[in-house]
């Protein structure tokens, strides 16, 4: 039986308030008690079949409830870090290349081929390594126990430093171990073993047929033939040649385990006559047969020994072809034809294109006209121009005449570049001249001049002609070669 606190009337079943005055009832929750040691409700008796007395701990539901939340979530999480830490472990010993190098060496040992070809691929096509090669590879390594053993110990470098992710410390030697561009699992690093190919570049005759282990190798013009992607391992190189001396082999066995860094030579035992070229394109003619080549040192034979060659060399210049001297040779001879000749073909025609421009020139500045200017080019005559302008705004012109012109042909040079002739020449000029201003009545004071200059003229493919550029003045110099022009 209960009663209002307020005005002691009887409560009866009405928990929320008095009926007599009103007064809101509060209701007092009594807490419930349980064990510490078996959770059993020990509200009203703090004594169970516990045989020792415990101390009761009062909880709440809510409490409880919180407690249960707390220690569930507290499982979840270790359950969660405990998957992670595995899972973080598993994925570092998975991304390990230790088992795949360990699987290939010991395949290696043990000569196991199919193993081999199938966890090796090729570097260019990222195909696999057939087993005939890979076959053949095993069995040159086996005799060759020195090589075999770098390559265990390059491996074992490589996984070293694929362990500590600095993998440029360790060059490959053979085979090379590199990461997928997939990942297992979207975290698992997986590994591949690459076989790094070989690049051979090899000097040998440009004519001559070139045979790598009896496989024939296309020709090429020029004398260093390079060849690239080739499977390391021994190999056997042939070169064969015929000619007008006769047939010629030569024969060499190299091993490849890595790309040389010099180009390799294949010769024949006989030896050769060589023949310098200093001009772009040069046609040897040896006993009848022709050769045209731009090498600078052209290589004829093999040639046998006591053989006597006539060899005779043409070039063939804008202004046409020049032929050398003859020159009888044997093998281990070296030849640089003689063009004497070639001043000759072109001096005069040079001397007259100086002639024409010192003629033009006078012409020139006597009319103040650059429109008589003939055999002139590029910087001198962007020079001869300034000098035509200068004297017309002194209003200034030249009276006189060439006498003549005396050409030191000991400094005749020719030179070729890309393509391009050049000659340089000393030149002595005689003038009988003066200056007069225009409009005066005054007689020039003529004075006989003498001027010493190196010419250098330029061909000009298109007019055929030769064309001074350049002209350096000199002080009095000696003319050891005259050769003597009048106008």
């Amino acid at each position: 039986m209960s009663f209002c606190k307020n005005c002691g009337n009887d409560l009866g079943n009405n928990k929320s308030f008095c009926t007599n005055c009103g007064q809101k009832i509060e209701t007092i929750q009594v807490k419930k008690l349980f064990c510490n040691h078996c959770g059993e409700d020990i509200t009203e008796n703090g004594a169970h079949q516990c045989t020792t007395k415990l101390s009761p701990t009062i909880f709440s539901q809510t409490e409880r409830k919180e407690k249960r939340l707390l220690i569930s979530l507290s499982i979840f999480i270790f359950i969660l870090i405990s998957g992670g830490t595995g899972f973080f472990f598993y994925v570092k010993a998975a991304s390990n290349p230790t088992q795949l190098i360990n699987q290939y060496i010991t395949a290696l040992k043990s000569e196991d081929i199919d193993t081999l070809a199938s966890l090796t691929i090729q570097q260019d096509t990222k195909k696999g390594i057939g087993l005939t090669a890979m076959q053949t590879l095993v069995e040159q390594l086996k005799e060759q126990p020195e090589i075999l053993k770098n390559v265990e110990k390059n491996l074992i470098e490589q996984k070293d430093s694929l362990i500590k992710n600095n993998i440029k410390d360790t060059e490959p030697f053979i085979f090379k171990v590199t990461k997928k561009d997939k990942k297992k699992l979207l975290f698992v690093e997986q590994f591949e073993i690459v076989i790094v190919p070989v690049t051979l570049k090899l000097s040998i005759d440009s004519d001559a047929q070139l045979f790598i282990n009896d496989r024939e190798i296309n020709r090429a013009e020029k004398s260093v033939r390079t060849m690239e992607n080739l499977m390391p391992g021994i190999y056997t190189l042939k070169a064969l040649k015929n000619n007008e001396f006769g047939h010629f082999e030569a024969k060499q066995t190299v091993p490849l385990w890595n790309s040389p860094t010099e180009e390799m030579e294949l010769t024949f035992d006989q030896d050769y006559i060589i023949v310098e070229n200093k001009y772009n394109e040069m046609t040897l003619y040896i006993d009848n047969e022709e050769l045209t080549s731009s090498e600078p040192e052209i290589k004829i034979g093999p040639i046998p020994a006591g053989k006597k060659v006539t060899i005779q060399a043409v070039v063939n210049f804008p202004w046409g072809e020049v032929y050398s001297k003859k020159h009888v040779a044997s093998a281990k001879d070296r030849v640089n034809p003689s063009f004497d000749n070639v001043y000759t073909e072109i001096e005069s025609g040079i001397y007259e294109s100086i002639l024409n421009y010192n003629k033009s020139y006078v012409d020139a500045i006597t009319y103040l006209d650059s429109s008589y200017l003939v055999n002139v080019s590029e910087n001198k005559l962007e020079e001869t121009l300034e000098i035509i302008q200068d004297l017309e705004n002194r209003d200034i012109y030249y009276v006189g005449e060439l006498n003549s012109l005396v050409f030191d042909s000991s400094t005749f040079t020719l030179k070729e570049n890309d393509s391009e002739y050049e000659v340089k020449v000393n030149v002595e000029e005689n003038y009988h001249s003066g200056w007069v201003k225009r409009g005066s009545e005054e007689e020039p004071d003529f004075e006989t001049k003498k001027y010493y200059y190196t010419y250098t003229l330029k061909y000009d493919t298109y007019a055929n002609t030769w064309n001074v550029t350049n002209t350096k003045k000199l002080k009095k110099t000696k003319i050891s070669k005259p050769f003597v022009y009048r106008p």
